[in-house]
């Protein structure tokens, strides 16, 4: 199939970008758009009338559906939980998947704002450092070492000329097996981990204590190798 190079173009699907019109597509001269409607997954098909095929010497116009692109953002993919070990860096990213001058906020849920999530900003806050909260990978990372009553659960809104979507959230789910924050799990996390105990910074349960249920905790991870996300 080849459009015909000659045919001269006689209109145009226009998209408004914030301050100006952009072409999304160009119709030949006798082409014709008979219908617009939104796709599944957020971008706009059109079906009509669109190019002129030439086969065997023949010339005809034949119809077809055309995907002109997502007016509003479309995430894909959604952020997941993050498994840091328990001094580290969790790090949440998303992809837009037809980028169009978008721009990102994350929110923490927070049960004492207005709609139950607050803005976040770079800096320091409640013993958690955050980074990334206006870009499309954020990163915390805690003070000292994560606490229960304080994992954060984070989302991010994304925005562009036309429209807004906001992503479903996900937690930070801190990872006590791997103690010594090396990335695996062996032998050397039992190490870090006593050490640690010992002196009272053993807290594998982010009760905000340590005690005895630290040890239960830890060995029931660390001995399940278990470092992933609980859904």
């Amino acid at each position: 199939r080849h459009r015909s190079p000659a045919a001269p173009i006689a209109g145009r699907l226009l998209k408004w970008n914030g301050a100006a019109w952009e072409t999304m597509a160009t119709l030949q001269e006798g082409r014709s758009v008979r219908t617009l409607g939104p796709s599944p997954d957020g971008g706009v098909v059109a079906g009509g009338d669109f190019y002129t095929i030439t086969q065997n010497g023949r010339t005809f116009n034949t119809r077809g559906i055309a995907r002109l692109g997502a007016p509003i953002p479309v995430i894909d993919p959604f952020p997941i939980p993050a498994v840091p070990c328990p001094r580290g860096t969790a790090t949440f990213t998303v992809d837009i998947r037809e980028p169009n001058n978008d721009t990102f906020q994350w929110q923490l849920r927070d049960a004492a704002a207005p709609n139950g999530w607050r803005t976040l900003t770079d800096g320091a806050d409640n013993g958690l450092t955050f980074t990334g909260t206006t870009t499309a990978q954020l990163s915390i990372t805690p003070d000292a070492m994560y606490r229960a009553d304080t994992l954060p659960e984070v989302r991010v809104v994304v925005t562009n000329p036309c429209g807004t979507t906001t992503s479903r959230s996900a937690t930070v789910q801190p990872c006590p097996a791997d103690w010594d924050c090396s990335g695996g799990i062996d032998g050397d996390d039992i190490a870090a981990f006593f050490t640690d105990w010992q002196q009272g910074n053993g807290d594998a349960d982010m009760s905000g204590a340590t005690d005895g249920n630290d040890i239960t905790v830890f060995f029931d991870r660390w001995q399940r190798g278990e470092c992933f996300p609980r859904w």
